[in-house]
């Protein structure tokens, strides 16, 4: 379980160290990358490639989390049954098709201009 950022790729840059990308091919077929620490191995982002427009990021990966809230719940039919999911945003029981209306929300929040 993680909490993640949707974000457009090229609005991500690393700013330390020197990540581990590697890409493998999704149970659906799609060329997936990932980067990952080196260090620990713990997974920093992913995204698709020729595919969505986007990328997700860990959030727990950036220096500060404090400013995260969340805009709605992905891959909730696998989820343990004791999560909690807020009635305030949506839920999707897969990853949604249509990433626009959640982008808005996320930039709704004030954090981002683009």
């Amino acid at each position: 379980m993680s909490t993640n950022l949707v974000i457009a790729p090229d609005t991500f840059e690393f700013v330390q160290g020197d990540p581990i990308e590697i890409s493998w091919t999704s149970d659906a077929g799609n060329e997936r990358l990932g980067w990952f620490c080196r260090d620990c191995g713990g997974r920093i982002a992913n995204g698709q490639a020729g595919g969505l427009p986007i990328l997700t990021v860990r959030s727990g990966t950036l220096d500060d989390t404090s400013w995260i809230n969340p805009v709605a719940d992905f891959w909730t039919k696998s989820a343990q049954p004791w999560v909690e999911f807020s009635s305030a945003r949506p839920s999707f029981e897969y990853e949604p098709t249509d990433f626009q209306p959640l982008l808005e929300a996320f930039r709704a929040q004030g954090y981002f201009s683009q």
